[in-house]
């Protein structure tokens, strides 16, 4: 098994290289890789401390219910979504005792656009959890932390408080009515035409 890191995994020293063959069935700009089981590691830079718990999207083999759907469209297929659904989940219930032993802790699954299932794990386990039988990649999240203090720069209020006039909004009653009625719609009487 070779663990891969991604472009925007940061450090590149946290993965494994993947060696590739020197020639071979390889086409264009797509390379055959030499394993059978090959997992990529992603997203945010993991912490130097193994002991940090990071959260993941780990992806499984296998279709999600929408893949599965495109497949069956594509080759002319009956598609049946709530037997999909129920082999997806199967899927999903066999991975997550070996996910557990890697020591992840399952935050939930996601069946329709993903065969995925959310974790928070130690950073020190990564490399096991992707190895787990099954994975086929592991997203590590970013934590986003809303940044609107420096919001007012961009407005120029700060100009506006600073200025002569000394306009601070003080005193000043702004009422919004939404009435949520579009009345130019024909269903509502309206010409249809706004």
């Amino acid at each position: 098994m070779a663990l891969t890191a991604g472009a925007d995994a940061g450090d590149p020293s946290r993965s494994q290289p993947t060696s590739r063959p020197a020639s071979g069935g390889a086409s264009g700009r797509f390379e055959a890789l030499p394993d059978a089981h090959v997992t990529r590691l992603t997203g945010a830079t993991v912490p130097d401390d193994p002991d940090a718990v990071v959260r993941a999207t780990v992806v499984l083999t296998g279709d999600s219910v929408l893949s599965a759907q495109a497949r069956a469209v594509r080759t002319n297929r009956r598609f049946d979504e709530r037997a999909t659904e129920r082999t997806v989940e199967a899927t999903q219930a066999r991975a997550l005792p070996g996910l557990r032993a890697a020591g992840a802790t399952v935050n939930s699954t996601i069946t329709n656009v993903l065969n995925a299932v959310n974790v928070s794990v130690k950073a020190g386990d990564l490399a096991r959890l992707a190895s787990t039988p099954g994975v086929s990649q592991v997203h590590v999240s970013r934590v986003i932390q809303r940044d609107n203090g420096a919001s007012n720069a961009f407005t120029g209020v700060s100009d506006v408080w600073d200025s002569v006039a000394g306009y601070t909004g003080a005193g000043i009653t702004i009422g919004i009515i939404d009435d949520g009625i579009d009345y130019y719609h024909a269903d509502f009487g309206g010409s249809g035409d706004p």
